[in-house]
């Protein structure tokens, strides 16, 4: 048998507080004995930064409790709409490396970075948000398909690209949508355009 090399992205959490961790990986085979190798895998440890933003007020109704009967139902249907999306499963569509979202790269947040809005301390920020100007086009950052683009409320106008094998990209903040659900979208082609309602800046993750 020829030698061959896999590839695998192995999610971490950011909480994750020892210095290593097991991989388990079972090679399943109808012929032979199934195998079972266990390899420890060095975890370093990353000290997020924290940031207090005491000039930029949020929007009441984006942190109200009291929020109206109509847009309880609008923030019901975009977790429908989400959970009903990431159900996808596609095969690898990925065949080159990935690319940044925006021409011009400028980290205005990067991943896991906290904040404190409205003199409250925010959630640890799940992605990475690049500076733009209005109007800036937003691009694929590897092939895939389209699963959702459609208004929502917390993220704005927002797209999300199946790449196969459970690999999402997401796309916040935009203000035009060019893309529907089912497309197939490759690598560079613009998916939007962003107009950020609070900063100038638009938020991707993986």
């Amino acid at each position: 048998m020829s030698d061959f090399i896999l590839y695998a992205w192995i999610p971490v959490s950011p909480e994750f507080n020892k210095k290593s961790g097991i991989l388990e990986i079972h090679n399943k085979n109808l012929f032979r004995k199934n195998d079972y190798k266990e390899y420890e895998i060095p975890i370093h440890k990353t000290n997020f930064s924290e940031t207090k933003i005491s000039s930029l007020m949020i929007d009441k109704k984006y942190t109200s409790q009291e929020l109206s009967q109509e847009t309880l139902n609008f923030i019901a249907a975009c977790s429908q709409a989400k959970a009903k999306a990431f159900q996808s499963k596609t095969d690898l569509q990925i065949v080159s490396d990935f690319i940044y979202p925006v021409q011009e790269v400028h980290f205005t947040s990067p991943f896991y970075k906290r904040r404190i809005y409205n003199k409250t301390k925010g959630k640890p920020h799940g992605g990475v948000d690049f500076k733009g100007a209005v109007g800036t086009p937003i691009y694929a950052i590897n092939d895939g398909t389209v699963i959702l683009s459609r208004p929502m409320y917390y993220e704005g106008n927002l797209t999300v690209i199946d790449h196969g094998l459970e690999v999402y990209s997401l796309y916040m903040h935009q203000s035009e949508l060019n893309v529907k659900v089912g497309d197939k979208v490759k690598k560079e082609v613009r998916s939007a355009k962003w107009v950020p309602q609070e900063c100038p800046q638009a938020h991707t993750f993986i």
